[in-house]
């Protein structure tokens, strides 16, 4: 206590309840993907040190013990089987002894030959687990290189290599080191985000059709977009305040913002689709049609599926849904669609 205040000073903080309740209400229940997510958390921790530029300085800090335990507090909140990974420092966390650092660098004076031509020296011994990190990071490195991101599916292979995995594998790993993060984030500040992944990779689809083709038009339904896309894109609208306000700037840096989602932007395809809908239900007295279902070349099964997801999702029916309903009164029916189709069969055979 004498020789590390400090240590005393961080203790009483994260130990206080108010604290956490504090930091539970600055990220509105959700993950935190830098320290700037909790400010208050900061703040007082700057307070308590003696350090006003604490704040400043770890900011933008997005791996680590200390994002770790604020992570931890927020799933906490939701899930008392996490409470006690509270207290549980990995790892990779915990200091290096000091004999290995002294080794590294006496190494590294004897022979910088090896940190020639931008390498950075990692501080420690190599290990068999950092090697496998270089050659995975360079395979990041030339797709975030051809694609602008590292958004990959995760059956996605590059050059031979399952990126896709490697990708997945790191982002469920929340220890990961502070160093390899910081290589990550280069290539793709949002590598990791605390939402989905697919969200993220909808994102970067929109952030480059707005790159090749120009400004996004809600109020006209995003007529430039594919089907999938501008169903993305009107969803994002539409859902626009119940998206956290990382995803709510991202959207701004491609047009759509808290004004352009209140225009009440068209559905795209949405009367596209329900025209196929009638003229499907006029010929086959149903819309129980299964996923693979093709009409006119519109992929009528394909959207219905996803209407059907959206219908119980939500407990308000929109205007397409009743729409439906209209068509088609069972287009959604709580049995099986294929016993709704034997069922139109014999109706009306």
């Amino acid at each position: 206590m004498v020789t590390y205040p400090e240590t005393v000073a961080l203790t009483s903080v994260l130990t206080d309840e108010r604290a956490r309740q504090r930091l539970l209400a600055d990220t509105g229940g959700h993950l935190p993907h830098t320290l700037a997510h909790v400010p208050d958390l900061v703040g007082e921790l700057a307070r308590v040190a003696g350090r006003p530029w604490l704040v400043e300085r770890i900011a933008s800090t997005s791996a680590g013990p200390l994002l770790l335990w604020a992570q931890h507090c927020v799933q906490a909140d939701a899930s008392t089987a996490v409470t006690d990974r509270l207290w549980r420092l990995h790892m990779v966390h915990r200091p290096r002894p000091i004999a290995r650092e002294l080794t590294a660098c006496r190494d590294a004076a004897q022979q910088p030959e090896k940190t020639a031509g931008g390498t950075r020296l990692h501080l420690g011994l190599r290990h068999r687990s950092d090697q496998a990190f270089t050659t995975g990071l360079a395979h990041a490195r030339a797709y975030a290189a051809v694609h602008g991101h590292l958004a990959a599916p995760i059956h996605s292979r590059f050059d031979g290599f399952a990126l896709g995995r490697w990708l997945s594998n790191h982002r469920k790993f929340p220890a990961m080191p502070p160093e390899h993060v910081v290589e990550l984030e280069a290539l793709d500040p949002w590598w990791r985000p605390p939402w989905t992944v697919m969200w993220q990779r909808f994102y970067y689809q929109a952030r480059d059709h707005v790159r090749a083709r120009g400004p996004l038009r809600p109020d006209r339904g995003f007529p430039s977009t594919g089907f999938g896309l501008g169903e993305w894109l009107y969803n994002q609208c539409t859902g626009y305040h119940d998206l956290r306000p990382a995803q709510q700037r991202l959207l701004a840096d491609i047009g759509l913002t808290n004004e352009t989602a209140r225009t009440r932007p068209i559905a795209p395809y949405a009367e596209t689709a329900l025209k196929h809908a009638r003229a499907y239900a006029a010929a086959h007295h149903t819309l129980a049609v299964a996923y693979s279902t093709v009409h006119d070349g519109f992929p009528l099964g394909h959207w219905l599926n996803n209407q059907r997801q959206q219908a119980r999702r939500d407990t308000t029916p929109n205007a397409r849904h009743q729409a439906l309903t209209t068509i088609d009164p069972w287009w959604n029916p709580p049995w099986d669609l294929a016993w709704q189709r034997a069922c139109t069969r014999a109706r009306t055979t």
